[in-house]
């Protein structure tokens, strides 16, 4: 099925090109009974991504990108589209799901509702960071394939590395041991024992 996308409240701007940053809102369900899984407005912060790049789920990268701004949506997204036969965390494998998305801001052009006004102001440059700095770190890890990127609005972060413990340095003229440079005379001559009856 991929994504089905309807049309709740038309939006008034344009749409987003590719790699662009998007901020949004949006109630996760699950298709087969409508219970909610996610919710950005309970957590009280939009979601931010650049559309597009595989940085979230497939089936957002289509239906985002081909929304309005100011545009509420509901994208229905099959499991192929989604988390897969693997699933995540709090959805389970081969789920179809259903999202409702506001789209807040395309890049610098954002509704300007009063409310709204400086929340996003550079979440967008730190996003993109956020990305560039991410696809580096994730092609050292790999050796350069990349490795697969799956995600959506994503579950849970992932944990750095831990750094590495630098060796200590080595001297240049190490001084040996006291106990190696005399060694104790060993007895050459031992006394023989005395044979027993």
């Amino acid at each position: 099925m991929g994504v089905v996308r309807e049309v709740l409240k038309e939006g008034t701007g344009r749409s987003p090109k590719h790699a662009e940053c998007c901020v949004l809102h949006y109630i996760g369900t699950f298709a087969s009974n409508g219970r909610e899984f996610d919710n950005s407005r309970r957590k009280g912060k939009p979601l931010t991504f650049l559309v597009g790049i595989g940085s979230v789920i497939q089936g957002w990268d289509v239906g985002v990108a081909q929304m309005k701004l100011g545009e509420i949506a509901r994208l229905t997204i099959s499991a192929d589209f989604g988390y897969g036969a693997e699933g995540v965390p709090g959805v389970p494998p081969g789920s179809e799901l259903v999202f409702e998305v506001e789209l807040l801001q395309i890049g610098n052009d954002k509704l300007e509702e009063p409310w709204r006004r400086g929340w996003a102001k550079g979440v967008c440059v730190k996003q993109t960071m956020d990305v560039v700095i991410g696809d580096y770190r994730r092609l050292s890890e790999t050796g350069g394939d990349g490795g697969a990127r799956r995600g959506g609005p994503r579950p849970a972060a992932r944990n750095p590395r831990p750094p590495t413990r630098n060796p200590k340095p080595a001297t240049l003229n190490p001084q040996p041991k006291p106990s190696t440079l005399n060694p104790q005379p060993s007895t050459l001559n031992p006394q023989p024992s005395t044979p027993h009856p």
